[in-house]
């Protein structure tokens, strides 16, 4: 999931037709919630997490 939506991105970013893509990415988000209601169903309550690293946090200075 994470790969299509860099590709769409790229997409966007280059100014062309991202729909396709995207419309894979909302299959895949469908997918996803489907399986965290089965596994809810199955008594499993375990919080899903994905470490993705996260770009460092800028620090916003004020101008002078």
């Amino acid at each position: 999931m994470l790969e299509t939506e860099r590709a769409m991105q790229a997409e966007i970013a280059h100014d062309r037709d991202c729909s396709r893509t995207a419309e894979t990415l909302i299959r895949q988000r469908q997918d996803m919630a489907r399986l965290v209601k089965e596994r809810k169903a199955l008594g499993d309550l375990t919080p899903i997490s994905a470490d993705v690293p996260q770009p460092p946090h800028q620090i916003r200075r004020c101008p002078i």
